[in-house]
């Protein structure tokens, strides 16, 4: 029970005050006690008034001593009623509202284009905007000036607002003034002199302004926003125009409204149903799950807020419009685990969960301690509670998919938010909802988690965000996109200035000052050699000498796909400004296979790869190097029995080729050397020629000299 509590006073509250007795002497202090007493009641009365009527008057209030929106049973039925009152929510629907601005997308789908668009200006005869909007957004704005029920528009103050400042590009506000104030009183604006920024002069400040709808006296039928601008000195600050005709097209989506809930509402609760708990076996039988005695439902209200007429809300069913809060329920069970086996992977495995949505319920929630609600001499729970609780806000609450390209009628623009107001314990001995099965878990005290223009763009994302889907703001994302393609540009007029202009010079094997190196990657891998043993691989002092690209023997590619990668590679001169090719390194593949080796261990030995001979250069990214190199590439081992790891089972690496001094000799034009070599300097093991190596080319780095 709730408690009263007086305030702390200065004066103290006599009952009963002194009264004269027979004996008492005719004195005025002994007079004057009773008067005393009965003046001190009443300043301790008015200390009490006030603090009521300031409120703070009683303490320990808990849900209960709340009438609003409070749900109940009577015991008599299976409905659950709800009580009058009222909430803020979160409104996601835009399939409803009239819009009071018309987009068409014009750049921002090609990679290195910002988001721009057109929007329809308001006319009564001409223009071109698509649908014929320039008529109907001039018709939807003469409803403002007539005082007739069917012009209703359910306006809020968004439309016309911005709620964001402008800024020049992620790094830059509008210079280090910033916003300045008119000395007439005139609001908030930004100079025409700003520097970065000049053009914010043009964008809508925050609070001192409402932004109305582009005019044009001469019957311009659009009118351009600009996520980041054309023009010189311009960039980022038109966003918050940009963000403003969004929320008159979107009608202030993700807003905050308040609902009202004007009488009260009732539903009818399922009664329960063991066979919500059954599974499907491999035969596509329905098993029931013995011993279970009950179920949880959620009963939500559906949101219709004061500035809307209507909402739609969507179902199993379809889409149903609404035109006050309704009820709504999820059956705490209802989805059955199937083990019937499909024809191949059927990813489409769908329940219907009908318009009492439900869920997949495990019985085995219902035994579990740690679980749901708990009965204590301190609460208000009749009885411990036990088992698969449907998600009280997150199930229902649907977000629209914002899209211009969507049709007014699309499914997607339907969002929808709920509130909870009760868990129901739904038990199969019960005909009836007895007051104590209903759990009441209305949130109190809430309060917008996030400002309207973040929620808004949150709302808008495409695709829509989620965990997997992470956001950044799209205005910098295309940013940084315009950064790179602007630098690429700058790049590649670089670099057709250098070809046109010429370079001359040029070290070493022909190759000019100017080599581009590009990797070309082959559609099939060339095998150079495959499933040899350590005793065939060579050593440090006697090395195997393999012939990658050129006709000498025993260079003989019985890939034939792969002979046609490298005579496409060799025979393409389309650029008109190669005079010959060259390959600067191959992109090798070393594989390792253990198969023979068991269980057997064996110490690990190391792969080598050299150039052919000290007389060859090999080209690296343009230079031309005139030494013998040699590099580690791999190694391959297995650890003791106790813990069969392989040392290394593949290693991608680049490695340079050696090269005839003369580059077009193809006859050995580029070669490697393999050998291998004991890791520990001691005896070789002899299980080391159970393992078998083989090394793959997946690709050159080809060089083209520009001259």
């Amino acid at each position: 029970m709730a408690e009263k509590i007086f305030k702390d006073s200065s004066f103290r509250f006599t009952d009963p005050i002194r009264f004269f007795k027979a004996n008492d002497p005719y004195y005025f202090e002994v007079d004057n006690i009773p008067l005393k007493q009965l003046q001190e009641n009443c300043l301790w009365l008015k200390d009490q008034i006030q603090k009521v009527t300031l409120g703070d008057g009683i303490s320990n209030v808990s849900r209960s001593d709340f009438s609003e929106l409070k749900p109940y049973a009577s015991g008599g039925d299976r409905k659950v009623r709800v009580k009058p009152g009222r909430y803020t929510a979160r409104i996601n629907d835009v399939s409803t509202k009239l819009p009071l601005a018309f987009l068409e997308k014009l750049t921002g789908d090609v990679l290195g284009e910002v988001d721009s668009y057109k929007t329809a200006t308001p006319l009564e005869f001409g223009g071109n905007f698509i649908n014929n909007a320039n008529f109907v957004l001039n018709q939807t704005l003469n409803r403002f000036k007539t005082n007739v029920i069917g012009n209703s528009t359910g306006m809020t103050g968004l439309a016309e607002r911005a709620f964001t400042w402008p800024v020049y590009d992620p790094q830059t506000p509008v210079n280090s003034t910033g916003l300045l104030v008119d000395d007439n009183s005139q609001g908030f604006f930004y100079s025409a002199d700003n520097d970065p920024g000049s053009q914010a002069f043009f964008t809508v400040p925050i609070i001192s302004h409402a932004l109305l709808w582009a005019k044009s006296s001469e019957n311009y039928s659009s009118f351009l926003l600009e996520k980041y601008g054309s023009s010189a000195n311009l960039g980022m600050v038109d966003l918050p125009n940009v963000e403003s005709y969004f929320i008159k097209a979107w009608r202030g989506v993700s807003r905050l409204a308040v609902v009202d809930v004007d009488s009260e509402l009732s539903i009818e609760v399922p009664p329960f149903d063991s066979n919500d708990f059954n599974y499907i076996d491999e035969n596509g039988n329905e098993v029931p799950v013995d011993g279970v005695q009950s179920r949880i439902d959620l009963v939500f209200i559906y949101s219709s807020p004061i500035d809307s007429d209507s909402v739609n809300i969507l179902k199993p069913s379809g889409k149903t419009t609404i035109t006050a809060p309704t009820l709504g329920i999820v059956r705490g069970a209802g989805i059955k685990i199937s083990d019937k086996p499909l024809t191949g992977i059927e990813l489409k495995n769908y329940q219907l969960t009908t318009d009492n949505h439900k869920i997949l319920a495990n019985p085995a929630d219902a035994l579990n301690e740690d679980l749901g609600f708990t009965s204590t001499s301190d609460n208000d729970i009749a009885y411990d509670m036990r088992g698969s609780f449907p998600s009280p806000d997150d199930l229902l609450n649907i977000a629209p998919l914002i899209s211009e390209k969507l049709e007014s009628t699309a499914y997607e623009l339907v969002g929808q938010s709920i509130l909870p107001v009760a868990y129901v314990f739904v038990q199969n001995t019960s005909l009836s909802v007895a007051p104590e099965d209903v759990v009441d878990i209305r949130p109190f005290f809430r309060t917008a988690e996030l400002t309207y223009n973040e929620r808004a763009g949150i709302s808008a994302a495409f695709p829509q965000l989620s965990l997997a889907n992470p956001a950044i703001g799209k205005a910098e994302m295309q940013y940084e996109l315009k950064r790179i393609n602007d630098d690429l540009k700058t790049k590649i007029q670089t670099l057709t200035e250098l070809i046109e202009g010429g370079t001359g010079g040029g070290t070493g094997g022909g190759i000019g000052a100017t080599t581009a190196a590009v990797p070309r990657t082959f559609e099939t891998p060339f095998k150079i050699f495959t499933n040899k043993t350590y005793s065939e691989l060579g050593t440090e002092n006697s090395p195997i000498n393999y012939f990658i690209l050129g006709t000498q023997a025993p260079f003989n590619p019985v890939n034939s796909k792969f002979a046609e990668d490298l005579a496409a590679i060799q025979n393409e001169l389309d650029y008109g400004l190669l005079t010959y090719k060259n390959y600067g390194g191959g992109f090798f593949r070393l594989e390792v296979d253990y198969t023979g080796l068991e269980n057997n261990s064996v110490s690990p030995v190391d792969i080598y790869m050299a150039t052919a001979d000290p007389t060859l250069t090999y080209l690296e990214f343009g230079q031309s190097v005139p030494k013998v190199d040699y590099r580690k590439v791999g190694c391959g081992g297995r650890k003791a029995f106790a813990d069969l790891r392989d040392f290394k089972t593949i290693d991608s690496f680049y490695f340079p080729l050696g090269h005839a001094q003369n580059p077009l000799n193809i006859s050995y034009l580029a070669r490697i050397q393999m050998y291998m070599k004991d890791s520990s300097g001691g005896i070789v093991d002899p299980n080391i020629n159970k393992i078998k190596f083989s090394l793959y080319l997946d690709g050159i780095m080809e060089l083209r000299n520009i001259t």
